[in-house]
């Protein structure tokens, strides 16, 4: 018995405390004969479907209260599983950590986890939603199949159902959706088993005699009562792939386009970081576009989506040094519009699961970490999204708005500072207003009519910031490819620090998007920050960690010290 438990929690919510159970089995005589030791922690959990005004909700509810889900997508971590260490897996789980992640969908075109991974998920407060391994595919259910499916379901939910971070079972990826919407009706003859009995009749009956406690849906996306509708996004779960995918038009503000209950899939692609990509393609000079790049490319016509993308916001770019750091700010700025939008409409949308945690290889894809587990520019976009407090600027049909996000048990009151400026610092107009967002939900206030619309759209920013706590938005009212955006307006200077370089810039005029790719210098170095945004005469400080011998002043070059301004300038350049 356990006297006194405490519940275990979601990271965020509260703490994870976890207690040791022994199961012994003894014979007649009083001799052991087998026995099992696992770690359990105590707590309810379940995602909550209920019909509402608008069609079904799917909220994460843990010890009955609505958990924000802010979370990845995990594949596995490595080609060959079977060299992956502890320590490996620790350091994947300690990027969601560091990420503000609570939640992890273990994506069912991977594996069934280790051990590792679920015992660090309870260990440190992650969610995990399981699939069923069966994904993007039809699939028979005659013999000898199904008595395989069968037993490796048993196996699983048995091995899985100890962990308190498991949340919620997910009987297939996209198996509904392909067969209402990839064309699969047309080659399955009609009374052609495809899978749908596994997920609508097989799991849910096993896991109803081995783990009836947790939730389960058959699919993801799945519009429940709606199943021939998958992608509808007023009930359940949506992949969300338009708005990368289309062959048409793949401009990521399409994320904006719907509000769905919850997202449990949606990415951007950019490559992975500098150092990454020198280890792995022995060309030089590196060619985004070459053969052996190419081969490294994820996507179908990625390169074409890559540029059709950034063409809506960023201005054209040359060399590959610039469609390196473009596409990956791009992907940044892809799933800061996303989450922001899905954010801001928080109780409606339960929560984000973006497309994905990490990779395997070397490669251009939709991952935040690289295959070397390097930090990619959407990292630190997670990062700031999936805090605690989150302040953006959305539009909405009367015109923009604040968005106040407050993932916090406490109210947030304070008083919001906002400022129409240009790039010099001249302010055009200011205001003040008075925010109360109660504990775990999402405030909306509009933008006073002086400050919704520019003079000069390109000359000038949106300024927002909640006074005495450091949060702030810089809302550009022209996207870069049409902005004035300065060259030339930062002085910084580089030295020596405790842990290896310290970086300190100045901005004259507004500069946008600040990054130091400090793996362009040493392969191990790493940035405390990216996406630094500065207002004219504004300093900041950037920490750079590595152990290398090199001349700190290596880290101010232009293809490492960049920013969307020298995008900007150089395009600017090319075309007087």
């Amino acid at each position: 018995a356990a006297h006194g438990p405490q519940l275990w929690w979601p990271r965020g919510y509260g703490e994870q405390p976890l207690y040791t159970v022994q199961i012994a089995l003894a014979g007649p005589d009083g001799a052991v004969r087998d026995q099992r030791v696992h770690r359990i922690g105590f707590r309810t959990a379940a995602v909550v479907e209920e019909p509402d005004e608008i069609g079904t909700s799917f909220t994460i509810v843990v010890n009955d209260r609505p958990i924000l889900a802010k979370g990845a997508n995990w594949i596995p971590d490595d080609c060959f599983p079977s060299r992956l260490s502890a320590e490996d897996y620790r350091a994947s789980i300690t990027d969601a950590v560091d990420a503000g992640m609570n939640i992890l969908r273990i994506w069912g075109g991977g594996l069934y986890e280790s051990e590792h991974l679920y015992a660090l998920c309870d260990e440190l407060g992650i969610m995990v939603w399981q699939d069923f391994a069966f994904a993007c595919a039809a699939y028979s259910e005659l013999e000898p199949l199904r008595s395989e499916v069968e037993a490796e379901a048993r196996e699983h939910i048995v091995r899985l159902a100890w962990h308190p971070a498991l949340v919620h079972w997910n009987g297939s990826n996209e198996n509904v959706e392909g067969y209402y919407h990839w064309g699969w009706q047309e080659h399955i003859p009609e009374g052609t088993s495809w899978g749908l009995g596994y997920y609508t009749e097989l799991l849910p009956a096993l896991l109803a005699e081995l783990d009836p406690t947790r939730s389960y849906t058959p699919t993801s996306p799945y519009s429940r009562p709606l199943p021939a509708d998958p992608r509808n996004p007023d009930h359940g779960t949506v992949h969300n792939w338009v708005a990368w995918a289309s062959e048409e038009d793949n401009d990521y503000a399409r994320y904006l386009d719907t509000i769905p209950r919850f997202s449990a899939e949606f990415g951007y692609q950019a490559p992975a970081n500098h150092a990454t990509i020198a280890r792995a393609i022995s060309e030089r000079p590196l060619d985004e576009d070459s053969e052996t790049m190419l081969s490294h490319q994820k996507a179908v016509g990625g390169q074409d989506k890559l540029r059709r993308g950034m063409a809506p916001h960023l201005p054209p770019v040359e060399g590959f040094d610039d469609f390196h750091f473009a596409t990956q700010l791009n992907q940044a700025r892809a799933l800061l519009a996303g989450i922001g939008h899905y954010r801001s409409h928080w109780p409606v949308c339960g929560g984000t699961i973006v497309w994905q945690l990490n990779d395997c290889w070397p490669v251009t894809s939709w991952a935040a970490v690289d295959g070397d587990r390097r930090r990619k520019l959407l990292w630190y976009a997670l990062r700031d999204l999936y805090a605690p407090v989150l302040l953006s600027v959305q539009p909405r049909p009367e015109g923009p708005a604040l968005s106040l996000g407050n993932d916090t048990d406490e109210p947030l009151s304070g008083t919001l500072r906002l400022r129409r400026q240009r790039h010099d610092g001249q302010v055009l107009a200011e205001a003040t207003l008075e925010a109360q967002v109660p504990p775990r939900s999402a405030a909306t206030l509009p933008v006073p009519a002086e400050l919704a619309a520019a003079e000069d759209p390109a000359q000038e920013v949106l300024v927002v910031e909640l006074l005495g706590t450091g949060t702030r938005t810089v809302h550009p009212f022209a996207e870069d490819r049409d902005s004035a955006l300065a060259g030339g307006a930062l002085t910084a200077r580089a030295e020596r620090s405790e842990h290896g370089v310290r970086i300190r810039v100045t901005a004259s005029s507004t500069v946008r998007d600040l990054c130091v790719l400090a793996d362009k210098v040493d392969p191990a170095a790493t940035s405390d920050r990216q996406l630094v945004t500065l207002l004219a005469g504004e300093s900041a400080t950037i920490e750079v960690r590595t152990a290398a011998e090199v001349d700190p002043a290596a880290f101010l070059t232009d293809d490492v010290l960049i920013s969307a301004n020298d995008l900007v300038a150089r395009a600017r350049a090319r075309t007087a």
